[in-house]
């Protein structure tokens, strides 16, 4: 079936001026998440509640995500992961751009148990798409992240938005994001054990007004909040780099 879709006019995409379509399509309903990996525009027509899936990510998003400032709310993982490689968040891998998001009230507890466990977690997605019309980038202005994260007994490298590992490889490069971040708000309280937290996400390109008001702990790697102001409790029991 076809996506409903409408003619709107006077979109405003500043700061994020790289999508010029006035096609939308509406996005009303959770299920509606699996099926974003075309290139196209997403407006959310309301909040929509996440209770009740048991899915690790809604897939890959391609395209312009419209928060039109609603919510997307109650992301829930609970998971006992062995060895490997996991991505985390709303979708596994995004590029294009969001706005006006609110990611409310997630809750996300991972456990490793292998000796070699890796977890790529992003609010909006685990780590970046490579080729496309958006070139393996993500642009987020006036995004918000709330809940609890918690990684234990694994390598976790966890941001607001999203990994900057292109095509999610986390041994290759680049580990920056491309894309700029404006206004991005993260509320959430994380915790890992091993590995790094980056608020709002590393990125070569420009992070204005963006703040953190969530606790951070790490026992052992780092914690970046230079690329927003901070007005939340940082705790690095050991710095690994």
């Amino acid at each position: 079936m076809e996506p409903m879709t409408k003619e709107i006019s006077n979109i405003s995409t500043e700061p994020i001026a790289f999508y010029d379509s006035t096609t939308v399509v509406l996005v009303t309903d959770a299920d509606q998440l699996f099926d974003m990996d075309e290139e196209r525009y997403y407006l959310l027509m309301n909040d929509l509640d996440l209770s009740g899936y048991t899915v690790d990510n809604f897939g890959d998003f391609v395209g312009y995500f419209d928060g039109n400032g609603y919510s997307i709310k109650n992301y829930t993982v609970n998971k006992i992961l062995p060895n490997g490689v996991y991505f985390f968040g709303l979708f596994e891998s995004s590029r294009g751009g969001v706005r006006d998001l609110h990611i409310a009230d997630v809750s996300v507890t991972l456990y490793g148990s292998g000796d070699n466990v890796t977890v790529l977690y992003g609010g909006f997605s685990g780590h970046l798409s490579g080729d496309g019309i958006f070139d393996g980038s993500l642009s987020c202005s006036n995004v918000t992240l709330s809940g609890t994260i918690t990684v234990v007994n694994a390598t976790a490298d966890v941001s607001m938005t999203s990994q900057g590992y292109d095509d999610g490889d986390p041994n290759g490069s680049p580990s920056l994001l491309y894309g700029d971040h404006y206004n991005c708000i993260n509320y959430a309280d994380i915790s890992v054990q091993k590995g790094s937290i980056t608020i709002p996400t590393f990125s070569e390109t420009v992070t204005k007004n963006c703040k953190n008001y969530g606790n951070l702990f790490c026992e052992s790697g780092i914690i970046n909040v230079g690329f927003c102001e901070n007005f939340g409790t940082v705790t690095v029991q050991n710095d690994l780099y």
